[in-house]
């Protein structure tokens, strides 16, 4: 799995949203993938897309990295007890089971 989430990296920073899936490995395909900034000179920005196990074993998203780039985080949003919605590091990653899809959203 850390050869695909370099496949990953790679291929999201060069993606355009209109793009085709495109197959990681023989059983991960990216689909659906955008880059989404707050405005055009931002420093950061995210990228979201649907990632999916055509396999017929689980397999994980652990990590992200890209070469556009300084760093990349795999991190999911939850509300804070005052609202404000935090960015939490996914530890344990993103679990794809077989034959199933995981989407990152905004």
């Amino acid at each position: 799995m850390k050869f695909a989430s370099f496949l990953l990296g790679l291929l999201l920073a060069a993606m355009p949203a209109t793009a085709q899936p495109v197959a990681l490995t023989d059983t991960l395909v990216v689909d659906e993938a955008y880059v989404w900034s707050a405005y055009d000179k931002a420093k950061s920005a995210a990228v979201y897309f649907t990632l999916t196990n055509k396999g017929t074993a689980p397999d994980r998203l652990l990590s992200v990295r890209t070469e556009a780039a300084k760093s990349a985080q795999l991190h999911r949003s939850v509300q804070g007890d005052n609202g404000v919605m935090k960015m939490r590091p996914m530890a344990e990653g993103l679990a794809l089971p077989p034959g199933e899809s995981a989407t990152l959203m905004r």
